[in-house]
């Protein structure tokens, strides 16, 4: 048998209120982790600036110069609008007129352009048109809300 076994439990020290860490973190090394934090990255961003001050030299190397004989070219369609907005609201005068007057779409056949608003109490006077063509090839008799047994209209 062992020695520990006959020896009684150390005796728990009394408490004086709530403990801390005797020792504090060194201020000393915090500032200077954080000046080579700093230097770091000072050094990080003066090499990125480098860096990139030589991939623009090799890119500027690389691109072909242009011929004098091209004169200055114009981009293809579609280009960017040199007054952003003026083309927005020519287009919506545009429409604020289609809106709102009355026109012509096909003499012709008789076909004209109603202000929005008339058309819109126009629809409310006479209600929406009935559809036109053939009925669905799905629809069955009774379908409509009628009872199937009810005398059809076209039966003899």
């Amino acid at each position: 048998m062992s020695d520990t076994a006959h020896h009684p439990p150390p005796e728990p020290r009394p408490s004086h209120g709530p403990g801390h860490e005797t020792r504090d973190v060194s201020g000393l090394y915090v500032s200077i982790f954080a000046l080579a934090l700093a230097a770091a990255v000072g050094l990080v961003l003066l090499l990125l600036i480098w860096l990139f001050d030589i991939f623009e030299a090799r890119a500027e190397r690389r691109d072909p110069l242009q011929s004098p004989l091209a004169g200055k070219q114009v981009p293809p369609e579609p280009r960017l609008e040199e007054t952003t907005g003026a083309t927005l609201s020519v287009l919506r005068l545009h429409e604020d007129n289609e809106l709102t007057t009355y026109g012509w779409i096909d003499r012709r056949k008789g076909v004209v352009r109603l202000p929005i608003d008339r058309a819109i109490d126009l629809l409310a006077e006479r209600g929406l048109p009935e559809p036109e063509g053939p009925a669905m090839p799905d629809e069955k008799p009774g379908a409509g809300g009628e009872p199937p047994d009810a005398p059809r209209e076209d039966a003899p």
